[in-house]
């Protein structure tokens, strides 16, 4: 579907064909991450991200170009984009948890929170809280999600019996699962620090007790799945109508966004949507530098590492703006630690929240 309606057939050599093409390379990466090749995965995604970062640097020497509209017409689109936003509600509403009833289809994020660090079978949520860089609290929502989302007991037994080779399973269905070697699925090895001491993610109890867990039930958690990309949708027709000045084009980019397999296997996947749309309505509102910062600054406060792109945003308001986008970052972060302040139960438990927000690295 993304090659019929975007590929531009009598134009074969032109930019945007080899946008759609690096676009359609991220796949691979997912396959192999789904078969727990989790090397093999990354370094794909790294390769292709590498390629589209050297042709967003090419594409600043680039003048002119001509208009490549889509290959379906504005009604077209509508339809395709309300149609699959409506898939995508079923997915998330029906695809999930104790409902799910075989492993043809479970999505990759399901798979991932297995064996994860935000693996759905710790009995204290509290834990996942004080393992990323970010705000806390936040964390918090994305554990919830994952147990939310994660298939039932069953399913689970069956997908890790897969990955670490064992005998055959059959499921209720009749479906068998074939025996799997160990280079397939490999078993992953906890790691070691330099002193040969084992290393892991999971807080020390003296840190969990520092952080309240809030009651989270599963409908909310559901929305706000559905609100996040809801969100990124409707930011991404704003760009097209208010900087573009061509609503088609806004409404062609939240097709292409919502037909990708990216956003398809990743739904639930808090942590990775919800910056991701502070940075799209980010870009919505550059013409304001301080609703910028104070996007950007909440995107970093989240989960860190969007505060890297604050050099790149201040050299592009140089001169015309850097100071109100850097007064909105700062307004951000001043709400977040009158947040931690207010919420954190002893000073202990402020410094560390405040560590995590700033980017602590738990192996250090």
């Amino acid at each position: 579907m993304i090659l019929a309606i975007f590929f531009k057939f009598n134009r074969f050599w032109s930019v945007r064909n080899l946008d759609l093409i690096g676009l359609i390379l991220l796949t691979p990466g997912l396959l192999f991450l789904a078969m727990y090749n989790g090397q093999a995965g990354y370094l794909w995604m790294f390769g292709i991200h590498l390629a589209i970062l050297v042709r967003l640097l090419f594409d600043m020497v680039m003048v002119r170009r001509p208009l490549l509209e889509p290959n379906l017409t504005s009604a077209g689109l509508t339809f395709a984009c309300i149609t699959l936003f409506t898939f995508m509600v079923a997915n998330v509403a029906i695809n999930r948890g104790e409902q799910l009833d075989s492993v043809r289809t479970i999505r990759l994020e399901q798979i991932l929170c297995l064996t994860g660090d935000s693996s759905p079978m710790r009995s204290n949520v509290n834990q996942a809280a004080l393992q990323s860089p970010g705000y806390a609290p936040f964390y918090v929502w994305v554990e919830k999600t994952n147990q939310v989302l994660a298939p039932p007991d069953s399913l689970r037994s069956q997908l890790l019996k897969l990955r670490n080779g064992k005998t055959d399973t059959e499921n209720e269905s009749g479906n068998t699962f074939p025996v799997v070697p160990q280079e397939i699925f490999p078993v992953a090895t906890p790691p070691v620090l330099s002193d040969g001491s084992p290393f892991s993610l999971v807080p020390s109890s003296e840190e969990t007790k520092t952080v309240s867990l809030p009651v989270i039930s599963d409908t909310l958690v559901l929305a706000a799945v559905l609100a996040t990309h809801l969100t990124i949708v409707l930011g991404l027709l704003f760009i097209g109508h208010a900087h573009f000045g061509n609503i088609r084009v806004g409404i062609a980019a939240a097709t292409i966004y919502l037909l990708h397999p990216c956003t398809n296997q990743m739904l639930g996947r808090l942590d990775h949507f919800v910056p991701a749309m502070l940075l799209v309505w980010a870009i919505a509102f550059y013409r304001r530098p301080l609703w910028a910062g104070f996007s950007i600054g909440l995107a970093a406060a989240l989960v860190f590492y969007p505060i890297f792109l604050i050099p790149l945003w201040c050299g592009f308001y140089w001169k015309r703006g850097w100071i109100r986008f850097l007064c909105g970052i700062g307004v951000c972060y001043a709400v977040f630690l009158i947040l931690l302040f207010s919420t954190a139960p002893n000073f202990h438990s402020f410094g560390l929240q405040l560590a995590n927000l700033l980017g602590r690295d738990r192996g250090t």
